[in-house]
């Protein structure tokens, strides 16, 4: 498969957008990464994943614009979020791959500053910054992603590959950059169904540690049609991210991460999974999933062992979380 447009020369950075079915955001993003002012060399890398809305004319029409800037990959058949990701990747030629959501932005300086820290720290193999989680209506700040993560202050400055298995991703895709050379020579893991990123943040920090930027740097956009929100809505797809948080724990095995920070890091999952269970009302399911993960990993925590006294009265559970989350 040829690119649309291709840039002959090899870039220093390479800015990686998934495509599917973005028409409405597409541009803002597209917009947001072109106007970025930085000394590096960069290319824009777009995967469309067999969309049906327009997106890809959209995009091709930034490829006449800016000619030479942008490669632009279409599907015929639709692959899926994980494995489009994940060949996304292997079409990067850049030093540093800059991963962007097709709704999200960046912020002025983002490439800048995310580049000048990896290139001072040979020993980081992937940096994040903080990200503006904004209503995509109104424009309103909702929340910065990092320092309203549940597990924030478990997180320093410099973390490793252990922080990403007990306590999950602590960033989104588009908040980080990481070096190419640590994308496995047959690419990301892809046995998975929804969620993809915590595998893949593995396998990289395999290589190295991990560096944090407190800059906002980027713009997360909520809508209804988002894969967060749409698992929000569905218990089905809040399952289906567990299993996928489950088996990508157990790839960190592979990379000689201890048995016991696997199994906090599986006993934290199902804790969050039930957490969410146990605000969405449905009770049945919070108390299977408190049960499951207990039988197999046990415990992880001071809070899991009470909510998990708590099961049978999830309505006592309810309140104590509001109370205390």
């Amino acid at each position: 498969m040829e690119p649309v447009a291709s840039k002959p020369s090899l870039p220093k950075v390479s800015v990686a957008i998934p495509l599917y079915n973005a028409a409405p955001y597409i541009e803002d993003c597209l917009n947001s990464v072109v106007s970025q002012e930085t000394q590096y060399s960069f290319e824009i890398v777009v995967s469309d994943d067999a969309s049906t809305d327009g997106s890809f004319e959209i995009v091709e029409s930034f490829c006449a614009s800016y000619p030479g800037l942008i490669s632009i990959f279409r599907h015929n058949n639709n692959l899926g979020m994980v494995k489009n990701v994940a060949w996304l990747a292997l079409q990067c030629r850049g030093d540093y791959v800059v991963p962007l959501d097709a709704d999200d932005r960046m912020m002025p300086g983002r490439i800048q500053v995310l580049i000048d820290f990896l290139e001072r720290e040979p020993d980081c193999v992937m940096a994040f910054h903080e990200l503006r989680a904004f209503d995509s209506v109104s424009g309103k700040t909702k929340y910065y992603f990092h320092r309203n993560y549940y597990n924030h202050s478990k997180i320093p400055s410099r973390s490793s590959i252990e922080h990403l298995v007990r306590y999950g991703n602590y960033f989104l895709p588009s908040s980080i950059a990481y070096r190419r050379s640590s994308i496995p020579a047959n690419g990301f893991y892809t046995q998975v169904k929804l969620v993809e990123d915590l595998a893949r943040n593995i396998q990289i920090a395999a290589c190295g540690y991990i560096g944090r930027i407190d800059q906002v740097l980027g713009e997360y956009r909520i809508h209804p049609d988002s894969a967060t929100q749409r698992t929000r809505r569905s218990v089905e797809r809040r399952l289906q991210v567990l299993n996928d948080q489950l088996r990508s724990i157990e790839l960190a095995a592979e990379y000689g991460v201890s048995s016991h920070v696997i199994s906090f890091g599986k006993a934290n999952a199902y804790l969050a999974a039930a957490m969410f269970l146990l605000r969405a009302g449905e009770y049945s399911y919070f108390r299977d999933v408190l049960e499951r993960g207990v039988g197999s990993v046990g415990f992880c925590g001071a809070k899991h062992r009470l909510l998990y006294c708590l099961r049978r009265f999830p309505f006592v559970a309810r309140k104590w979380f509001f109370l205390y989350e």
